[in-house]
């Protein structure tokens, strides 16, 4: 199936909350994305209490007065929010289950999204997204964790099935992969002190 999504805005800088790391997952393909170009707009994860220097001093440098911004609200919310803003249409999306299986797997699969110009919705079930796939056209997705998929679906039970779908995509997409980035889910969490 050739992917067909249609966006309402182009690229736009994102500022999301610290305190939800899946609101940068959602916002991932807002900010960078591929079509027949690529096209990127900072993504900036800040502490709304507390922004750090390096932030501040970036929004002073840089012009993100017109950033879509998610912070105080769930994740389901930001998902269904940020895909009826960006996109028109969509006939793929990513599913994420909205707990930490979801997330490991979710974290790794996320650069497809931006691959394929369609949104990532983070939900408990899929009857909380279920209105916006349909307004989308959505026809296959993408699953990660405990979620039911929606349309054709490829359901992902590893990070290992994701690397390898991912190696395929990347092969297909751009002739070969010379390097492939992982990331590490642990990092959201911090360490015991012993």
């Amino acid at each position: 199936m050739k992917v067909t999504a249609e966006r309402i805005m182009e690229e736009r800088a994102v500022i999301v909350s610290k305190e939800n790391p899946f609101y940068a997952l959602i916002a991932t393909p807002v900010a960078l994305f591929y079509d027949t170009e690529m096209h990127v707009k900072p993504l900036l994860v800040q502490n709304f209490t507390n922004p750090s220097k390096p932030i501040q001093r970036f929004k002073e440098l840089y012009s993100v007065d017109d950033a879509i911004t998610i912070i105080n609200e769930t994740p389901q919310e930001a998902s269904i929010r940020i895909a009826e803003m960006v996109w028109e249409n969509a006939n793929e999306a990513i599913l994420i289950s909205n707990d930490f299986e979801g997330y490991k797997l979710g974290i790794n699969i996320a650069p497809l999204a931006s691959y394929k110009n369609i949104p990532i919705f983070v939900a408990n079930n899929l009857e909380e997204i279920r209105n916006t796939l349909e307004n989308l056209d959505v026809k296959k997705t993408y699953v990660c964790g405990n979620i039911d998929g929606y349309g054709n679906f490829i359901k992902f039970e590893s990070i290992d099935e994701i690397k390898d779908f991912m190696i395929d995509f990347l092969k297909q997409k751009f002739g070969g992969v010379k390097y492939i980035t992982m990331a590490n889910p642990l990092d959201i969490k911090k360490p015991k002190v012993l």
